[in-house]
């Protein structure tokens, strides 16, 4: 999930935008797949292999196949489309609005091209009461996954 935003940031040279709808169970990335090519292609013409400038054509070509990575994600569901896991939380410092659907502020981990993040916790919730918190770094962008909820040890740890 995080993994794919964050080297898509640093490949791509863009900020990729990875975006929460926790009560749906949903999550989705928002980034400029043009600016992506526009980019391979000036370092390839910067070395004398390609030409730099991008087409309607090639715009077209490179939205559609990026259409995989830009499509909302469900979380799992089991055969009956009961969830498997949930968002028991979403907490960032970053909100963004919704391309889908219609307009509505999410909450949104950025991912920047140097690798950095705007940083966010994610816990995830098993349908036996299990839980899993994902720690996004800010410095590193990378995630710092334990078991069980951090709130409550937060909570502990501040009493």
């Amino acid at each position: 999930m995080q993994d794919g935003a964050r080297q898509t940031a640093i490949l791509g040279e863009v900020q990729v935008e990875m975006r929460f709808a926790p009560e749906e169970g949903r999550f989705e990335l928002e980034y400029d797949p043009v600016e992506i090519e526009l980019q391979r292609r000036l370092e390839a013409r910067r070395s004398g292999r390609g030409r730099a400038r991008v087409t309607r054509r090639d715009e077209e070509n490179v939205t559609r196949s990026h259409l995989q990575w830009l499509r909302p994600r469900d979380l799992p569901v089991d055969r009956v489309g009961q969830p498997v896991i949930t968002f028991a939380a979403v907490e960032t410092t970053m909100e963004s609005e919704s391309e889908q659907g219609r307009r509505r502020t999410l909450p949104a981990i950025v991912f920047y091209p140097d690798g950095t993040s705007s940083g966010g916790r994610i816990v995830l919730a098993d349908r036996r009461g299990g839980h899993m918190t994902v720690d996004i770094q800010v410095a590193t962008g990378m995630p710092i996954v334990s078991a069980g909820d951090a709130r409550e040890r937060d909570e502990e740890g501040a009493t």
